[in-house]
């Protein structure tokens, strides 16, 4: 089962990228003291573990289920690698600025997904997220009948016009892109990032390609070409599915 596989896998990167961050934030002066601690987080982890797989168990019997399953995976990145990043650059945990994320994807008035699920979640963990939506659907092209607007790049450019001019894009920590609805938007997007890694060189920058799923493209394949040449090599972190990974490395 190929929706089972992807979160295992996503399940197995995020306990890898959660040692890189205890392994930066423990010196070995500090391992023996630290050593209960670290237990009771491993006894947490797999209790979290289970209660997920529960979880995911009981969603599959539900439509359109691995979309939460897909915003927590990227939600999580994000923290983790705001951390181990500050951590490797030799900035101190108490020194470390509180991730600040542009996320630039859909919005859906009919279900959760895009903005609409990552907004949420990563406001609960403490992050200080803005939402740039770059469409907006009646529901996710997961059903059989979906309408709404899609923004052009110029559209996207004069949002990053007014913040630039407010002086806000330096504030951004993190760029996390998801789905795009056009070939136009996602060229927006790209000179958006442009813009803001002059002001914060050190942004990282999480690509979810949301392309498609079990054989299914969602996109058109003008978009998927463009998100392979141009926003893939500029991306730190990418979160396909098995699907999605396929069509990047182009062997399906």
């Amino acid at each position: 089962n190929s929706r089972a596989w992807n979160t295992r896998s996503r399940l197995c990167i995020l306990e890898e990228v959660h040692l890189l961050h205890w392994k930066h934030t423990h010196t070995p002066s500090t391992h023996l003291e630290h050593n209960k601690e670290h237990i009771r987080y491993s006894e947490h982890q797999a209790h979290t573990h289970i209660t997920l797989g529960t979880q995911f168990r009981n969603h599959r019997r539900r439509k359109h289920s691995h979309t939460h399953i897909r915003a927590f995976a990227v939600v999580f990145l994000c923290v983790c690698v705001a951390k181990w990043k500050g951590l490797c650059l030799g900035v101190m945990a108490s020194e470390a600025v509180t991730p600040h994320v542009l996320s630039i994807q859909s919005h859906v008035v009919r279900g959760y997904v895009g903005n609409k699920s990552a907004t949420f979640a990563l406001q609960n963990l403490g992050v200080e997220v803005d939402p740039l939506n770059n469409l907006q659907f009646s529901n996710s092209k997961g059903y059989k009948h979906c309408q709404g607007q899609i923004l052009d790049s110029k559209q996207v450019e004069d949002i990053a016009e007014g913040l630039e001019k407010n002086g806000f894009l330096g504030d951004y920590t993190h760029f996390l892109t998801g789905y795009i609805g056009s070939e136009s938007a996602g060229l927006g997007v790209e000179e958006l990032h442009r813009r803001i890694c002059q002001e914060n060189p050190s942004l990282v920058y999480v690509l979810d390609p949301v392309l498609g799923d079990n054989g299914r493209m969602y996109v058109a394949p003008e978009i998927a070409r463009m998100i392979r040449e141009r926003l893939l090599p500029l991306a730190d972190i990418i979160t396909p599915n098995q699907f999605e990974l396929g069509v990047l490395s182009q062997s399906e």
